[in-house]
């Protein structure tokens, strides 16, 4: 949180792109806090709610997306910049969104450091209580495998879940390297091919939003009591569907220029948005499942490094194919990598991760 509001305050003084640059390179070494949240869902969550925790940062996630960019351009039609426009310490373009945005975060590190706890070992400080308050009520057959010691857990079972893990990161980084991409041209589809406003393009891109904040706190959170072979199911979904809506949105893209956009468009929006509600947020949940809970922080960093590596390099391949082969065939490729991606996902990891014999016969 310190890091970003130092980038943010950074941004307000940004008076060249030079320093503007410097806000953005500290905001980037500043992303932690995202994959800290699942680490502290993972901590406070038992297998059969992880699903649902995990959704929360999802549905956040989507809010934000939906409603922040309206609410930047609000405050951005509130210029505050300086008469200096040359010195590096002017207050830079849009300003006042920075300063709104400096606000929101001295306010939520205000309220971080007053609420919340320290999370890694809650769930054995809670099996715990829950034994010193009862010993011989259900609580306490319930909290063992929580408070069970890592050092319980065999060699087989680290190795399967390990490459389990490994795999997860690879079809992580395969899964966003194509999703970020496509998703990433698809404004310039809508802009070059059917002449969107910017009305339009924000409709389209809050359907989205909103739909998936929708699919996330109705459906995703409501899994409950299976969350591994759950969490399995819905990655298969989302990937299904985001691959048809890639092939939709292919097929929009064959259309004439400047005609109306066919519904295939608003069904590739459809897909879109159904994974972006399921695959991050339950791929999350299948990776803390496969670790101990001393290494819960480190794998999720594993998997969010690769998957942001395949975010910043997928838009690259995207455009390059976008521009110089044509939007349809760089929505068809999409579409194909995704739906293998997706058969690879149901072929090689397990729906459950693997449990050592201690606990089988526990």
């Amino acid at each position: 949180m310190a890091g970003n509001i130092v980038w943010t305050v950074i941004w307000v003084f940004a008076g060249s792109f030079e320093s503007f640059l410097l806000a953005r390179v500290i905001a980037g070494l500043s992303e932690g806090n995202v994959q800290l949240s699942n680490t502290i869902i993972a901590d406070v969550t038992d297998p059969t709610t992880r699903s649902h925790g995990m959704a929360l940062v999802g549905i956040a996630f989507a809010v934000g997306f939906t409603l922040g960019p309206s609410i930047g351009a609000f405050f951005a039609r509130m210029p505050i910049e300086s008469k200096s426009t040359r010195n590096v310490f002017a207050f830079a373009p849009f300003a006042a969104a920075a300063v709104f945005s400096l606000a929101l975060l001295l306010a939520e590190s205000l309220y971080l450091f007053a609420k919340l706890p320290e999370t890694m070992h809650f769930r054995r400080s809670l099996a715990d209580s829950n034994v010193t308050a009862d010993s011989g009520t259900e609580d306490t057959e319930i909290a063992q495998p929580l408070a069970e010691p890592i050092h319980a857990v065999d060699t087989q079972t680290t190795t399967e879940n390990n490459r389990t893990l490994r795999r997860l990161n690879i079809l992580h980084f395969a899964y966003l390297f194509f999703f970020s991409g496509m998703e990433y041209t698809l404004t310039f589809l809508t802009h070059d091919k059917f002449d969107f406003s910017n009305a339009q393009q924000g409709a389209l891109l809050g359907f989205i939003g909103v739909t998936s904040t929708v699919l996330q706190g109705g459906w995703v959170r409501r899994i409950k009591g299976q969350s591994a072979h759950g969490d399995k199911g819905l990655v298969a979904r989302g990937m299904a569907c985001c691959a048809i809506g890639l092939a939709c949105v292919a097929h929009c893209a064959q259309g004439v220029q400047g005609a109306q956009p066919a519904w295939t468009l608003w069904g590739g929006a459809l897909g879109f948005a159904v994974a972006s509600a399921t695959v991050v947020n339950c791929l999350n949940s299948m990776v803390s499942l496969a670790t101990t809970d001393m290494e819960t922080g480190r794998r999720l960093g594993d998997f969010r490094a690769a998957g942001q590596i395949g975010r910043a390099l997928g838009p690259v391949f995207a455009c390059s194919v976008y521009w110089l082969l044509g939007p349809s065939t760089c929505y068809s490729v999409g579409a194909a990598a995704v739906a293998a991606i997706s058969v690879a996902f149901v072929t090689l990891v397990p729906a459950r991760p693997a449990v050592s014999s201690t606990k089988k016969h526990s």
